[in-house]
């Protein structure tokens, strides 16, 4: 073989050895470059697949916190209702009483005057009698005597027996009254052992007024504090309504009461506005 035989060879012996190295890392790039390919998108599945299920949580919650909330809104209207009726009911009790008692206090007068009465008959009947004794002294001007006042007599009597009568139905209008007062003050008392508020300090509540010191919601439906205690005269079972720059915002009742601040649960809010720390409280609008 000549010379350039050879060379020729040689040549394409080394080109096909670089060719072949070439190849060959040209395929190991590739292959590591699509095994990066794969673990991407097994990441980016990964991934995905746990965002949409943090997402599917996160969508059950507040399905749960919205029906937890309309609950908790539909058991406010209902204890706001019932303290309505409770109070409703309270009131006209205490106006019942009140009513049932002037009434027995003109009865006991009317018996007591029906006593006076009765014993006014009752003397004058004796001395009717003493003057019928009397005229029989004188028959013939006793016999008239004693004809008229025998009439009198018996017409005091009859009187008697009337004023009887009338005394002994009083008497049991009176027994009636004091059980429909006892029913009233049983009811009365109900009244305020749910409540938990008595007649007198509803009633003697004094003009007081203070600000929202604190909020806490942690208790539904929610309680406030108030930079107002005992000193300022403040007693369990008062109500303040709250304001903020004049917007009316809701009513509280007082549960626990110190020396210069008091705590109150909310009672309602005013179209769902919320008490804040700072709002005016007071007593008396």
């Amino acid at each position: 073989m000549s010379p350039i035989g050879r060379i020729f060879i040689v040549l394409n012996l080394i080109l096909a050895v670089a060719f072949l190295g070439w190849a060959s890392a040209s395929l190991s790039a590739s292959q590591e470059w699509k095994t990066q390919y794969e673990d991407e998108v097994t990441a980016h599945a990964n991934t995905k697949s746990a965002l949409e299920e943090q997402l599917s949580d996160e969508r059950q919650k507040r399905t749960k916190a919205e029906g937890d909330l309309s609950t908790m809104r539909g058991e406010k209207e209902r204890l706001d209702s019932l303290m309505t009726s409770e109070r409703s009911a309270k009131e006209r009790s205490e106006q019942d009483l009140s009513e049932l008692k002037a009434s027995y206090d003109s009865l006991a007068g009317t018996i007591q005057e029906y006593g006076r009465r009765n014993e006014d008959l009752a003397s004058r009947l004796e001395d009717f009698a003493n003057r019928l004794t009397e005229a029989t002294d004188g028959r013939h001007s006793a016999e008239n005597t004693a004809s008229v006042l025998e009439g009198e007599k018996n017409e005091l009597q009859r009187q008697l027996a009337e004023a009887n009568t009338q005394i002994a139905t009083l008497e049991g209008d009176a027994v009636a009254l004091n059980e429909q007062i006892a029913d009233l003050d049983t009811q009365l008392t109900t009244i305020v052992a749910a409540t938990k508020v008595t007649v007198g300090e509803l009633v003697n509540q004094p003009q007081i007024d203070g600000a929202v010191m604190m909020v806490s919601h942690e208790i539904q439906p929610g309680l406030v504090s108030i930079n107002r205690g005992e000193d300022a005269g403040v007693k369990r079972g008062f109500t303040f309504d709250i304001f903020s720059n004049g917007l009316y915002k809701g009513r509280v009742r007082v549960e626990d009461v110190q020396q210069d601040s008091c705590t109150a649960v909310i009672m309602r809010t005013y179209e769902d506005r919320i008490i804040e720390q700072g709002d005016t409280a007071t007593t008396h609008i």
